[in-house]
């Protein structure tokens, strides 16, 4: 075989599976670039701008410590079954 017939690379459900995620990720970008600019634009001010992302990190932050409790406690089999 040739090995340009072997490379990664090459293969069309990877290609697919690359740029839907990268598409998928400047999509949520421009949501969160657009709200941010809508919100200063409105209010004028850069403190809606800090609580937004204060809403934004609070709960990603508690929902961390918890699921790495419950990771910890729980049996690991049990756990990436469900």
């Amino acid at each position: 075989m040739n090995k340009l017939s072997q490379s990664v690379l090459l293969n069309i459900n990877l290609l697919k599976f690359i740029s839907l995620t990268w598409f998928g990720h400047f999509a949520l970008k421009i949501i969160s670039l657009t709200v941010g600019w809508q919100i200063y634009v409105e209010t004028g001010s850069p403190l809606a701008l800090g609580f937004i992302g204060l809403v934004e990190i609070v709960p990603a932050i508690s929902m961390a410590l918890f699921a790495g409790h419950i990771v910890d406690q729980k049996e690991k089999k049990t756990l990436f079954v469900l």
